[in-house]
């Protein structure tokens, strides 16, 4: 079933005219596809285990509610609550309003907004819609509204909801910086290419033993003491996470001038999206926290990839990026998948493929992990892997 969704989005993107039709019919499947899901997603028991603990009253949750989760979030979440909604009724919510917005980025700023929707499936759907719900759902809203202000100077209500958005998920204060940094100051190649270089040399401070050592006497500091990652290396450097950010960069770098010539408004997502890069360099003392951070500026990515196709390039060429697209689409949609397939613990036979599994053949699934031993057998504390096969 997933993998047959990749194709559906391919063909409609390429083969069907009406491209707004095409992107409404790609976004009713994919939010189907989340509102039904059963236990395919890392964080699937978590949110169930925290929404259970919900007060069903939004001020008294926000009052005397234990979680940790911000209190917007809560109170989103105490209001689905409240109206006696199940846990899949509010994940369904939470991704028809999150998918919402990436549908009207795609029809509104896209030149193929089907191609763009495929783009988000295979990059970022299974972490956001899927697992990391809160950020998800902050990215997609503030997004929008971040190119709703560069384009048509929506200012206020831009600020308005990132304010809000600061309340579901406290990354997206990375909004207003991306926005003041990308309109507040005149951009080119060569400065993009400067800063970008400058961000990877900061990489090699390291901040994170600095942290470490002041953490006994900031208190402040000792919560970000689990999140710090060792001495940025030459070896990380060639590592995978970096390499694979370097090609976009490269990219995009490669066509830059071929993309802002369309227009001064595709010139500052251009420019947003590598300036987001720098924030991910530059906070490697922490990858978490830098991919958390940056994914706010790669998001654009479902604009930027499909653009490039529109613009004026030999024949030979186009097709070579053509071809590049689909493949990377397709090796990236594979990589996310197993990931998730992972980290959700599902328990599968020798298959070489991620089964999706839904409310209506979830059966006699079996996930190793914390929250699903918790919530169906009763533990109470860290439980081993295979939990469910030695009771």
């Amino acid at each position: 079933m997933l993998y047959f969704v990749l194709i559906i989005g391919m063909f409609l993107a390429f083969f069907m005219k009406n491209q707004r039709l095409s992107a409404r019919i790609y976004t009713g499947i994919l939010m189907v596809l989340a509102s039904f899901r059963y236990g395919i997603g890392a964080d699937y028991f978590a949110y169930q285990y925290l929404y259970a603990q919900l007060y069903p009253n939004v001020v008294s949750e926000l009052l005397y509610g234990y979680e940790k989760q911000e209190a917007g979030f809560r109170a989103l979440g105490s209001l689905v609550k409240s109206f006696g909604a199940s846990y899949q009724i509010y994940l369904a919510v939470l991704a028809v309003m999150t998918l919402y917005f990436i549908y009207r980025i795609s029809v509104e700023y896209s030149e193929n907004p089907t191609l763009s929707l495929v783009v988000y499936y295979a990059f970022f759907y299974f972490v956001w819609v899927y697992s990391g719900l809160r950020q998800g759902l902050a990215m997609s809203v503030g997004v929008y509204f971040l190119l709703r202000a560069m384009d048509k100077n929506k200012n206020y209500s831009f600020i308005m909801v990132s304010v809000l958005l600061f309340t579901i998920h406290t990354s997206s204060a990375v909004l207003l910086l991306l926005y003041f940094v990308v309109t507040k100051f005149e951009w080119t190649r060569k400065s993009l290419i400067l800063v970008l270089m400058g961000s990877l040399g900061i990489a090699f401070i390291p901040f994170g033993l600095l942290v470490d050592s002041l953490s006994d006497s900031i208190s402040f500091l000792e919560r970000l003491l689990p999140y710090l990652d060792e001495v940025f290396t030459w070896r990380d450097l060639l590592g995978f996470q970096i390499l694979a950010r370097l090609f976009f960069i490269g990219l995009i770098l490669f066509y830059y001038d071929r993309l802002c010539n369309k227009s001064s408004f595709l010139r500052k997502i251009v420019n947003l999206y590598l300036l987001s890069f720098a924030f991910y360099f530059a906070l490697q003392f922490s990858e978490l926290t830098a991919a958390r951070i940056s994914v706010y500026g790669r998001l654009l990515e479902i604009i930027l990839l499909p653009m490039i196709l529109t613009l004026k390039m030999q024949k030979l060429e186009g097709r070579v990026y053509l071809a590049g697209l689909l493949l990377l689409l397709s090796l990236y949609f594979v990589k996310e998948v197993n990931t998730m397939w992972f980290q959700s613990g599902l328990v599968l036979d020798n298959s070489p493929f991620v089964e999706y599994i839904s409310v209506f053949n979830k059966g006699d699934q079996y996930y190793n992990t914390y929250f699903y031993y918790i919530l169906y057998y009763g533990a109470t504390k860290s439980t081993p892997m295979n939990f469910h096969m030695i009771q």
